[in-house]
Order: structure tokens, then sequence, then C-alpha cells
């Protein structure tokens, strides 16, 4: 296997920061979705969701300028648009997004091992920590939706909890 050079990952890193620009655009299509259904309580879930995933792009952000790397800020694409009007399902999805966070983060991890580039080190366990919670979330929240199994009344418990979130 070919070793990562110490500017590779550094690009890699700056690819992340924008797809966590990409994250904070797919939950703000979700809480879209969640508005068009009447769920206030998961359109503010999927808004602080966005919001956050803002904040981690701040952090690679800095992160990346503190080691004087040059950022490129490339396009994000369009979120997802298509969702089933489930509740669910939208967050099954945002399931399996914050699941492709993680492998994304883990590759860079074991990339800066490789290579021995220890500044990077505390850094990215930052966020494989916050991953381990993100995924916890959503899947509690999945468990949760599933013994609701779609009743309104149990909709709306849950949705007034998401509203909670802050």
């Amino acid at each position: 296997m070919i070793k990562m050079k110490r500017e590779e990952l550094l690009k890699k890193i700056d690819e992340q920061l924008v797809f966590e620009l990409q994250s904070g655009y797919e939950y703000k299509q979700m809480a879209s979705e969640f508005n068009d259904m009447d769920w206030d309580g998961f359109e503010h879930f999927m808004e602080m969701q966005a919001h956050e995933e803002y904040e981690h792009a701040e952090y690679f952000r800095k992160w990346l300028q503190e080691v004087g790397y040059k950022i490129e800020y490339k396009t994000i694409e369009a979120p997802k648009a298509d969702y089933d009007k489930d509740v669910l399902s939208i967050f099954k999805a945002a399931l399996e997004h914050e699941k492709e966070v993680t492998r994304r983060i883990r590759e860079l991890f074991d990339a800066a091992h490789e290579i021995k580039f220890y500044e990077v080190y505390t850094l990215l366990q930052k966020f494989i920590d916050e991953q381990i919670e993100e995924e916890a979330t959503f899947d509690n929240i999945i468990t949760k939706l599933e013994r609701t199994e779609n009743s309104n009344a149990g909709l709306a418990i849950l949705d007034h909890e998401m509203a909670q979130r802050q």
C-alpha cells in the first residue's frame, strides 16, 4: 500500500470540511421536509443538526489554517429532495449519513496514523468521539419512532421531545 503524503492528507481534511458543509445542507433539507409535514419539533432537531455540522466545518477550517494549509472550497451539491413523507425514513437516512461521516473520519485517522502525522490526532479523535454520540442519538430516535408504529399520538410526543433540543 502506498503511503499518503502529509499534503494529500491535508487536502482530504479540506474535503472533509466541505463534506461537513454538505452535511449541514442535507440536514437543512430534512428540516424543510419536516416543515412541509408540519412536524415543528423534528424540523427544529434537524435545524440544530445542520448548525452543528456548520460548527464542525468551522473547526476543520480553523485547524487547517493553523497548520498553514490554504483551504479550497468546493461546490456543495444539492441535497436529496425526494424523501418519503415519513418521519422514520428521514431519520434512517440521517443515520446512514452519519455512518458515512464516521467512515470518512476513520479513514482520515488511519491515514494520519500511517504517515505518523501526530498533529492531526487530536482533531480527528474529537470527531471520532462525536460520531459515536451522533450515531447513538439517531439510533435511539429510530428505536423510539419504530415503537410508535407510526401512530399520530406517539409521533406527536416525539415531535415535542425533539423541539427541546438546544
